[in-house]
This record gives C-alpha cells, structure tokens and sequence, in this order.
C-alpha cells in the first residue's frame, strides 16, 4: 500500500492500463458484453476516476479492485474466448 502511496511510477502503470483495459472494452459487441455480464461500465468509470480524479481515489479501492475485480473479470473473458474457440493466451 505504501507503494502505492508514494511510487509516482507503479500509479501511471495503474492508470495506463485501466486505460487500456478500458479502451479494448469498447472494441467488444454490446450483445457480448450483456449476454456475458461483463462490467463494461464500472471498468469505463474507474478507468476515467483514475486518470481524471486520482487524488480523490482510495489507495485501498485501486487495491482491491486490482486484487479482486481483475481477477474475475481476467475469468470472463477467457471464458468467452474458449467459446469462441480461441486460447486466451493468444
């Protein structure tokens, strides 16, 4: 947590790749993203607090959501790639 605190550097990781990650959500069909449950918005929403609002976001929300809410959200989207038929390492 401490890292988080003061590396200027581990943040703008943080923040860049929720821009990405937000970014490639944006690329999947609405009707997969519903038909999945996939959190398109709360993603978009954290995305945009973090880059627009950072000193206002709680160290231990990124945190948790690093720890928790990627995990599953990783989980979804490999399940619908092995629907598709594709490896989620490709």
């Amino acid at each position: 947590m401490e890292e988080l605190r003061s590396d200027t550097l581990v943040r703008y990781a943080i923040e860049r790749a929720f821009i990405a990650l937000a970014a490639a959500m944006r690329d999947i069909p609405q009707e997969v993203i519903e038909a999945h449950a996939l959190p398109a918005t709360l993603v978009a929403g954290f995305r945009n607090a973090l880059a627009h609002t950072y000193d206002d976001i709680l160290d231990e929300r990124v945190i948790l959501t690093i720890s928790d809410d990627l995990p599953r959200l990783d989980a979804q989207l490999a399940a619908i790639l092995r629907t598709l038929g594709h490896d989620a390492g490709d």
